[in-house]
């Protein structure tokens, strides 16, 4: 199987001590995978929008909470679709989503239920100036809050692409069964925590009450069609396995074999 954003490998881990033969993983931080390193698992420095990895490799895709980081979400679907065997799954869960209360991924710092959509509501500029006088309160343990604030509103880390864009990116995917394409979304209650003029200012920039309840989307997705039933472990090392120590052998060098 292969985890897109696997970070330093800890979802790796999970999926090998849960009984995968062998999992790889990439992401774009220079240290991917390093935190478990394991003889059945490789690492790569990889974009997912552009995947050095040949077609219909993978039993199973997964990626979790790394989509909404990808500035090219499209690309990056379509990569997960090409390296996706035929039978196999397709697992991507972003969250939160940039629209969402908790988009800006800093609720540590600024209470959702107290600083609803703060990220939307504020530009960088208003938020530092805030903080200063108070208006806004984070916690004493953050040394830097101007430098927080500029992370959670960068367009480095967040793609701040709609909740919408990810259900039509998914639908449009060729030669899948969608067994899942969906938003979640919060109760229409969480939209009293702002004003109704705030309400319309924020649609007037497109970001409606779906988009503020959108908090993830999920895909689940099969390759062709859903097969009838799992393969046992002997068939999903056969030929395809193969094909995976053919690859790891002729990428040697930019990958970390895990042990090896």
């Amino acid at each position: 199987m292969l985890v897109v954003g696997c970070n330093r490998g800890r979802e790796a881990r999970l999926f090998l001590d849960a009984g995968a033969r062998e999992v790889w993983g990439i992401d774009v931080m220079k240290d991917v995978g390093l935190d478990y390193p394991d003889k059945r698992a490789h690492y790569a420095q990889m974009s997912a929008e552009s995947m050095q990895l040949d077609d219909e490799l993978f039993d199973v895709v997964f990626c979790l909470a790394t989509m909404e980081h990808i500035a090219r979400p499209e690309d990056a679907y379509r990569e997960i679709g090409r390296v996706t065997a035929p039978e196999g799954l397709a697992y991507v869960h972003s969250a939160p989503l940039w629209n969402a209360r908790e988009g800006h991924h800093k609720g540590d710092i600024f209470d959702v239920d107290r600083y609803p959509w703060i990220h939307l509501r504020f530009d960088p500029h208003e938020l530092k100036q805030l903080c200063a006088s108070g208006e806004i309160e984070y916690p004493h343990t953050v040394d830097d809050i101007d430098a927080q604030i500029d992370y959670m509103t960068s367009s480095d880390h967040f793609n701040k692409r709609p909740a919408r864009d990810y259900v039509r990116i998914c639908s449009e995917l060729e030669g899948f069964d969608l067994e899942r394409n969906k938003l979640h979304l919060e109760p229409e209650s969480v939209l009293a925590l702002i004003s109704e003029d705030e309400r319309a200012r924020l649609a007037e920039r497109g970001i409606d009450a779906i988009e503020l309840r959108a908090l993830t989307h999920t895909l689940v997705a099969w390759r062709g069609r859903r097969p009838w039933r799992l393969p046992s472990p002997r068939a999903w090392i056969g030929a395809r396995q193969a094909r995976v120590r053919r690859l790891a052998r002729r990428l040697r060098a930019p990958f970390y074999d895990g042990g090896r």
